[in-house]
């Protein structure tokens, strides 16, 4: 580490890949950017190149900051599955009937809703058509 005095320069724990490291990765991502390139002619959507030019972009920064390479196995792992008791399937159980009863009571609210606001508009329907007669009565009179 730096004494107070010294300035700490990032680029001084850097250490530069090697001439054959950086060939062998230069030619994965050509290969990695062919095949973007072909999914993306075939699809007809820029996606899969844009996600591919995407993904250099950050190893490129984080190799320049020093990091490792991002390997895409790291964030395929399946998450860990918890050990359910009996207690918290019972509850579990639980939670899910009351969901479904809410969700059965949810619906009939809805359709009690419907057949309300349809006889509410038969009736009003009905009372614009007799108010229109009455309307044309009054004007044959006149």
């Amino acid at each position: 580490m730096p004494e107070d005095n010294e300035t700490y320069d990032m680029a001084d724990s850097y250490c530069e890949p090697e001439a054959s490291d950086m060939a062998v990765l230069l030619q994965a991502n050509e290969d990695k950017i062919l095949n973007a390139s072909m999914k993306a002619l075939k699809s007809g959507s820029l996606t899969p190149l844009v996600k591919e030019e995407l993904r250099f972009t950050i190893q490129s920064r984080r190799l320049a900051a020093g990091k490792g390479e991002l390997k895409l196995e790291e964030f395929k792992k399946p998450p860990k599955r918890k050990l359910v008791t009996d207690e918290e399937r019972k509850r579990a159980q639980v939670r899910r009937l009351q969901n479904r009863e809410a969700a059965q009571r949810f619906r009939q609210r809805q359709k009690d809703q419907a057949s309300y606001l349809s006889e509410n508009n038969y009736q009003l329907k009905w009372q614009a058509e007799q108010l229109s007669t009455e309307v044309a009565g009054i004007t044959t009179i006149n």
